[in-house]
């Protein structure tokens, strides 16, 4: 079976990316949540909530299909699939061979609205709350005012700026 890649062009070095690419806060949790493993499966939970606590801020010039904007931002995660991490059902619309990337822009906003807006991640109703904005694109760039580290695929690789860019049947599967 053929399914879409991402292509990350992070900092000058390539990557390629089957399930995400996130910035901002959706990295730092992952970060420390790495470091909160001897906790077990509720690390991310656990990370998740300190981190709304925190609520840093990162401002950013974000290019989406050629559109640009500018803002502060919570975080920005592109899925080629629809779950994350533990069960996050981050892309609810998202297809592996739909040539899209799935897009989930949180522009800065309170603590309390983030708490809020937390649960629905596991059900993928989040994208419904007016803090969130979920968009279908083929590429988009994130230029940071301070950069930063990336996750893909669950990994801590790459820094920003980064530019992703879909690239549809780009690998094939044995399923």
């Amino acid at each position: 079976r053929s399914i879409d890649v991402m292509q990350v062009n992070a900092a000058k070095k390539i990557y390629y990316s089957l399930n995400l690419v996130g910035w901002g806060m959706a990295t730092d949790i992952s970060v420390f949540a790495e470091k909160l493993r001897f906790i077990g499966g509720q690390r991310y939970n656990i990370a998740s909530i300190f981190e709304i606590v925190k609520n840093r801020k990162r401002e950013a010039k974000l290019i989406v299909d050629g559109k640009e904007r500018e803002a502060d931002f919570c975080f920005i995660i592109s899925c080629n699939t629809k779950y994350v991490g533990k069960g996050m059902r981050m892309a609810p619309n998202a297809l592996i061979d739909d040539g899209l990337i799935d897009l989930i822009i949180v522009k800065k906003t309170s603590r309390s609205t983030l708490l809020s807006v937390f649960p629905k991640l596991f059900n993928g109703t989040h994208i419904e709350h007016d803090a969130c904005e979920y968009l279908q694109c083929h590429s988009f760039s994130i230029i940071p005012k301070e950069n930063g580290q990336l996750n893909i695929d669950g990994e801590i690789i790459g820094y920003t700026p980064v530019d992703v860019d879909i690239v549809k049947e780009g690998i094939e599967l044995l399923v």
